[in-house]
This record gives structure tokens, sequence and C-alpha cells, in this order.
């Protein structure tokens, strides 16, 4: 996609961003601040490939102000609950605990904005059982003791123990045992404990070998709330 602009002798490019990475843009002009400011928006509609897996891409905004274009992407609104998990992650990693735990919670309620990928066998219950091990961190790091064992009674009187799912509640369990607001890094080393050596059952079913090479890995260290450096 290229943005020219007639100076009175010659169109001038005036790209503000390429372009070439998105697969299949599609165009839009949106207001998103309703301040009569409009945006070009340029988002990728997917990867035209069954390899991929669900895909959530960046929206590319085109702006023009203060006499020039100037660009900022946007993540795409996830559409289906692994990229709902996504979501909550990448806000936990810059701290913002509130705004993730709305993300864990649409996924524990299965809310009907959200779809499963159909990637893999017990999908609801594995995603659900690991948005449960975030609530659990994230109460105990807000200090919410009796938050993360209602979680807990939650999961534990439920259906999201069973099957696939499960290693994520027995994590949720070593953190909250483990877990010491003077020393929180201890219930980190518990569960990177735990997880090693169960790479396989724990890390595969959340990564690009079931959801897509279009999706992200996990690595051990990922299990930590990442608003507490993992030792």
């Amino acid at each position: 996609v290229r943005l020219l602009d007639w100076d009175g002798i010659t169109l001038m490019d005036v790209t503000p961003a390429d372009t070439t990475e998105l697969p299949h843009p599609q165009l839009a002009i949106e207001d998103p601040e309703s301040d009569g400011v409009f945006d070009l928006v340029i988002a990728p509609a997917g990867i035209g490939s069954a390899g991929a897996g669900p895909y959530r891409g960046e929206n590319l905004h085109w702006v023009f102000s203060g006499g020039e274009w100037t660009s900022r992407t946007e993540p795409q609104p996830p559409q289906f609950l692994i990229h709902a998990i996504h979501a909550g992650d990448d806000l936990l990693a810059a701290g913002q605990l509130a705004e993730a735990r709305e993300w864990y919670v649409a996924v524990i309620d299965q809310d009907p904005a959200l779809q499963p990928s159909g990637q893999i066998e017990d999908e609801v219950l594995l995603l659900s059982s690991f948005a449960i091990l975030r609530m659990v961190q994230i109460a105990l790091i807000s200090g919410e003791t009796q938050t993360a064992d209602d979680w807990l009674y939650t999961a534990e009187n439920s259906s999201a123990t069973a099957g696939v799912g499960s290693p994520y509640l027995v994590l949720a369990q070593l953190y909250r045992q483990a877990y010491d607001e003077r020393n929180p890094a201890t219930a980190c080393e518990v569960i990177l404990g735990f997880i090693r050596g169960r790479e396989t059952e724990i890390l595969t079913p959340l990564g690009s070998q079931v959801f897509g090479y279009a999706n992200r890995d996990y690595a051990p260290e990922d299990f930590c709330p990442p608003v507490i450096a993992a030792p």
C-alpha cells in the first residue's frame, strides 16, 4: 500500500510506513477517538496458510497531523481464546493487572465474542486452566490472598480440572503454596522446577506446534508473572 500526495506538480510518495509484511491488507477510514481526525487503517486479513493457525495481527494507523503523515500500530482485538490469553499476558508484562484480569476472566467465562481455534482437543479446558493460574498469580501479586484461594477452590471443584488443563492448575496450587510476598521469587523457583522435564506436557499445548506458526511459543520463564523477575 502506497500513499501519494499531489504537490501541484507531481505525485509525491508520503507513505509513512512499509506495508509489505502485512498479509492481505484491507483499507478502512476510521475516527477511533471521535474527534473528527480520521485514521487510514491498514488491517492484515490473515495468512492464507492452514499451518499459520488462527491469526491476530496489528492494524497500521496512518494519521495526518501537523502537516505530515505519522504511523502507529495497534493489536487487533482478540477473536480467539488463545489470543485473549496473549492479550492478557501482554498486559501482565506491562504491569496492567486489572486490564489483564479482564481477558483471563473472558476466557474462563467463555465469552461468546471469543471462539476456540479448533486446533487441539479440550482447548477450552486447557486455556481456562491457564487463565486460572494467571488469576491466582495476579491475586497474590495484588495482596488478595483470599481471592487467590477462591479461584483455586473454584478450579478444584469444577470440570476445568479435567484432562489436558490439569498441569496448569497444579502450577497454580504450587505457586499459591510457595508464594511469600517478602520473597515472591521463591514461588517462581518452585513452578520452574515443576515445569522442567514436563515441557512437552506444559509448554507445547500453548505454542505454535499446536496453534500454528503465526502464534507465539512459551518458555518456562513465561509462567512467572513478568512483573516479578524470574530467578
